[in-house]
């Protein structure tokens, strides 16, 4: 999925909380506290932006006799896209797409004490992405809030535009790649 705006992605990003956590951070505004952790703020569930309920799952560990514990919800992309819809109605999101044209959304959560899930991006998608960098048919993008922080604190912005050997293009995509992918397993 992509999204435009520092301010879309921020009114995604609240979203996303209020899916993980059950406490309405999209549409109530907490100032700088963080919001109760108990009860929910609102009955997010019924909330017309809300995700439909998760189905606990347990997955078998290979090579053992346990299994950890997930939840998951599927969906068609056209039901994601009407969620999104009405999230929209209340704070903008910006432009979300679905660059594949998948026909279904699956969200996955794992549980805060024996699963940590690491979502991978897909294989074609992920070298398709690359070779584009690499023969110049798409630029590197980095969020517009990350030149917000670094102003906030008097440190110098990235330069746009500095050249970049195909080298540096992978090692920062695997870098993104990583950091993503690690920080999405712990928040």
């Amino acid at each position: 999925m992509a999204t435009a705006p520092a301010s879309d992605t921020y009114s995604f990003g609240l979203l996303v909380k209020s899916w993980a956590t059950g406490l309405d951070y999209f549409s109530t505004t907490f100032a700088s506290n963080v919001p109760p952790s108990m009860p929910p703020t609102a009955a997010v569930g019924t909330a017309a932006w809300a995700l439909p309920a998760m189905s606990n799952i347990s997955v078998p560990i290979a090579g053992g006799t346990d299994s950890a514990p997930i939840s998951a919800v599927a969906m068609t992309w056209d039901t994601f896209r009407g969620i999104l819809d009405r999230a929209s109605d209340i704070a903008s999101l910006g432009q979300i797409t679905n660059p594949l044209n998948a026909p279904n959304v699956v969200i996955v959560q794992g549980d805060d004490t024996k699963t940590m899930v690491l979502r991978l991006p897909g294989k074609a998608r992920l070298q398709l992405s690359e070779a584009a960098f690499l023969d110049g048919s798409s630029s590197y993008t980095i969020a517009p809030f990350y030149d917000n922080l670094y102003k906030a604190r008097g440190w110098t912005p990235p330069r746009v535009g500095v050249p970049m050997t195909s080298a540096d293009i992978l090692k920062l995509s695997a870098n993104r790649v990583g950091d993503y992918t690690m920080s999405s397993c712990d928040n």
